[in-house]
């Protein structure tokens, strides 16, 4: 004998079923999030015929429970790693090690001669080899430009032999603009310039596994400093 479920009409169950299947999506169970006392449906008691569409509408509400859930996407932390890296790339391999823990971080060189809007970041690296003993005036102009105010950042540099000022010029940027820098990740990179060619180039190796493992784990700590 066929049952019939009355008092339902199939408008209902569509909206019932998306709803249902958005909560189940998000990993949320209905029954243990809803409020006490709230008896919230599921498909045994809608196929069982125990639905109280009246009850199911009013206790819509569920959804301001799951909005730290629903929101989880949208308030995931956003970062963005600005780079300058000519030469042999040491630092382009160091940033992208950075990307590949944390796959949604935009890598963005700085020569590529377009617009950038850096605020729609929660934090932004800024990157570049040192030449001349200094960081590029290439990222030191970019930074000036388009690092926003009061924007949490953090330097990387590779080096081949001496350090130099290291990241002394773009702190002095970011400070200039009211940014908390959150630290800085330096390692060796190979280079062939100049003098350093005709004895095929110093620090040959690097960057190595492990300047890049070390790279790695310096931007665990500034994701984990985030909130990520």
């Amino acid at each position: 004998m066929e049952q019939k479920m009355t008092g339902f009409p199939n408008f209902d169950l569509i909206l019932l079923s998306i709803q249902i299947q958005l909560l189940e999506n998000l990993g949320v169970k209905a029954q243990k999030t809803a409020p006490a006392g709230m008896v919230m449906p599921c498909f045994s008691e809608i196929f069982g015929g125990f639905f109280n569409k009246d009850s199911y509408f009013k206790s819509m509400d569920i959804w301001d429970k799951i909005q730290p859930h629903r929101g989880m996407e949208a308030m995931k932390m956003k970062a963005a790693i600005c780079y300058y890296s000519r030469h042999l790339g040491n630092t382009l391999k160091v940033v992208q090690a950075m990307a590949r823990e944390e796959p949604e971080t935009e890598l963005i060189d700085v020569t590529a001669r377009q617009a950038v809007d850096l605020s729609r970041f929660d934090t932004v690296g800024l990157a570049s080899g040192i030449y001349g003993f200094e960081t590029s005036p290439a990222a030191a102009a970019f930074a000036r430009q388009y690092l926003p105010e009061g924007k949490p950042v953090f330097i990387v540099y590779t080096y081949a032999a001496a350090k130099g000022t290291g990241a002394k010029q773009l702190i002095e940027i970011a400070r200039e603009k009211g940014c908390e820098v959150l630290g800085e990740f330096s390692c060796r990179g190979c280079t062939t310039y100049g003098p350093f060619k005709l004895v095929g180039g110093i620090a040959k190796s690097r960057p190595n596994e492990a300047d890049l493992d070390n790279a790695r784990s310096f931007y665990r700590g500034i994701l984990e400093r985030c909130g990520k």
